[in-house]
């Protein structure tokens, strides 16, 4: 009988940034779990997306395009990347997000910031 493999994808380099505290994580941080899970084979990983692209720029004072980077180099060049997309353009329902826009606290300047990024009508 042939060995079978099972194929599966991690997720923690995702879902552990979902969070109030998991979004202030430093690349330089979590990069040695990256090349952990290479070393342990993990091939197939979820690289980032959701909330973790803006979080790199509003807490971290990160550039979100160079820790992708710096993941794909941890990871290897034989690892599948994916990562998770969100937006207007992918499907993004603006009646959906009313009632956390009605909650949102006119004091906090990374919400505030985040509102004007959201409104289509502002050059950019």
């Amino acid at each position: 009988m042939a060995k079978k493999h099972i194929k599966f994808m991690c997720t923690a380099f995702r879902d552990g940034f979902q969070s109030v505290y998991g979004a202030r994580v430093l690349t330089d941080d979590f990069l040695p779990a990256v090349e952990a899970a290479r070393d342990a084979g993990i091939t197939w990983m979820e690289a980032g997306g959701g909330a973790r692209f803006q979080s790199l720029y509003f807490y971290c004072n990160e550039d979100a395009f160079t820790a992708m980077d710096r993941f794909r180099k941890a990871a290897g060049p034989n690892a599948n990347l994916q990562t998770l997309s969100r937006g207007v353009n992918v499907g993004y329902d603006q009646a959906a997000c009313r009632p956390f826009q009605e909650a949102r606290h006119d004091d906090d300047p990374q919400l505030r910031r985040l509102e004007r990024c959201q409104q289509p009508d502002l050059q950019r």
